[in-house]
């Protein structure tokens, strides 16, 4: 399936020179999505990634409607749908009564029968298959690949960009070194390399992935005080940073998959299909089966505040995940509807799965400076209500290369300023990031918000239960994304 309006690459960009050469740091769903762009357009890219793929990573694993249509914009929508299952349903179980209390024979906490909404049809894929997919369409696209590789910003203005780059060897006692040399080469990794050669760098990283270094004394020779635009330069050994609009807090993120080989997955009540979700006071979880028949289950979790329950500060997040999965009227052990073997789930879920972790998850940062801005969860965080963290990440990083391209449309693109206003390249992305997704991150943010509250799930579980088509705001909001045009002449792969 392809949308828009198809042209050749070459004729779309017959202004921009080909030697003008842009980088991407991290090899994620935006990474990828703005390489590939950004080769359809004409332009020169190396994409580095620090990880070795195929890699997981804590993720809900369902890409939104919105998602898939931007990747038919590149040619890849029907790609992803092949390797992935179409989701189509929503299933929320909302926690009405008071938590669950410690007696074993409590039922109190099980959730009343769920909501059950029609979705516009997203796709639910696996992490490490959808990024692997991905960074070989890169590839295939012509895009430099470096993996697994780092690459640090040491300085950025109007006008150029200073970086270092090198081959990087995944052992953890190297990776503590670096961190204690605040990123300073050592004798297990390649040496780094220090280059100008990126007139622009696009920073994909995700919510933790590392892009800023040191200036080293020794390159300070190499970094003048003043550019020829009259802008400061650093010349001193201090790490170069986007700062934050509103540093990381609020919910921490935890997610764990159940082998697709594993008798849990195959005896776990959840269709292929259907994305189902958890709402209780100590946050979300959502559950949903994946091609190979395995079940990711992904939670955000309220943070330890004032406020919160002394009970909800002494248990580890995998209990907290367990509890409220206890009131799924399918899971919890005393429920006659429950199919798995008694407690088997919650003790494979405690003592066996393999959980991955994120650090407070809502943020927002400075989306860039000079010729440097960021994408994605790199950029902020989007509620992952349905899908929306990959769809933002995808969207946002098409967009950042469409606006590049218009950048240069009237000319060869300089590296300073050819806009209108007189605005640099951070400054335009600034002004543009806001309006990708507004009305499905406002949705998203205002539904999880208002989750959190006992009442108002109540009212909207009976709300819902008779009147389902007061979703289909939210339903068909999340599912509207802005509309690209295609620039892929090539056949899906």
């Amino acid at each position: 399936m392809k949308t828009g309006v198809q042209r050749s690459p070459v004729e779309s960009f017959d202004s921009i020179s080909a030697s003008h050469r842009v980088l991407v740091v991290g090899g994620g769903v935006s990474g990828c999505a703005a390489a590939i762009r950004l080769r359809h357009l004409g332009f020169d890219v190396t994409l580095m990634e620090r990880a070795r793929f195929p890699r997981e990573k804590i993720c809900g694993c369902c890409l939104g409607a919105a998602g898939v249509t931007a990747l038919d914009a590149l040619g890849l929508g029907d790609g992803v749908r092949r390797l992935g299952v179409p989701t189509h349903t929503f299933v929320g179980y909302l926690q009405t009564a008071r938590p669950l209390k410690d007696s074993p024979s409590n039922t109190d906490g099980i959730c009343r029968p769920p909501v059950r909404l029609p979705i516009v049809p997203g796709v639910a894929i696996s992490r490490s298959v959808l990024d692997t997919y991905l960074l070989e369409q890169a590839k295939r696209a012509g895009v430099d690949v470096l993996q697994p590789h780092e690459a640090q910003v040491l300085r950025s203005d109007s006008t150029s960009v200073t970086v270092r780059h090198r081959p990087r060897v995944e052992q953890a006692n190297q990776v503590s070194a670096d961190r204690e040399n605040n990123g300073a080469a050592n004798s297990g990794n390649g040496s780094w390399t220090t280059t100008t050669e990126y007139s622009s760098v696009i920073l994909a990283t995700g919510l933790t992935g590392p892009f800023q270094g040191r200036i080293d004394p020794e390159l300070q020779g190499d970094v003048p005080a003043e550019n020829s635009s009259g802008d400061a330069c650093q010349t001193s050994p201090t790490r170069w940073d986007l700062p934050w609009i509103e540093p990381p807090h609020g919910p921490l993120g935890i997610a764990a998959h159940v082998p697709g080989d594993h008798p849990l997955a195959a005896a776990w009540p959840i269709p292929v299909g259907e994305i189902q979700m958890v709402c209780g006071d100590d946050g979300y979880v959502g559950m949903v089966r994946m091609p190979n028949g395995a079940i990711d289950i992904a939670a955000a979790l309220r943070s330890r505040g004032k406020g919160k329950t002394s009970s909800m500060g002494q248990r580890s997040p995998v209990d907290r995940v367990v509890r409220l999965l206890l009131s799924h009227p399918d899971l919890n052990s005393h429920s006659e509807r429950n199919r798995l073997p008694d407690q088997s789930w919650q003790s494979w879920l405690q003592q066996d799965a393999v959980w991955m972790s994120a650090p407070p998850l809502r943020r927002q940062r400075q989306a860039g400076q000079g010729r440097v801005v960021a994408i994605g969860d790199c950029a902020r965080y989007v509620e992952p209500l349905t899908g929306e963290g990959m769809t933002w990440g995808i969207e946002s990083g098409i967009a950042v290369a469409d606006l590049l391209h218009r950048m240069g449309e009237t000319g060869p693109l300089s590296p300073k300023v050819d806009d209108a206003n007189g605005e640099d390249f951070a400054r335009l992305w600034q002004r543009h990031l806001p309006a990708i997704q507004t009305k499905r991150r406002v949705l998203c943010g205002l539904v999880t918000a208002a989750l959190r509250y006992r009442n108002f799930r109540r009212v909207t579980r009976i709300g819902l239960s008779y009147a389902g088509w007061m979703a289909k705001p939210l339903t068909w909001g999340v599912a509207a994304g802005p509309r690209f045009e295609s620039t892929s002449d090539a056949p899906d792969g």
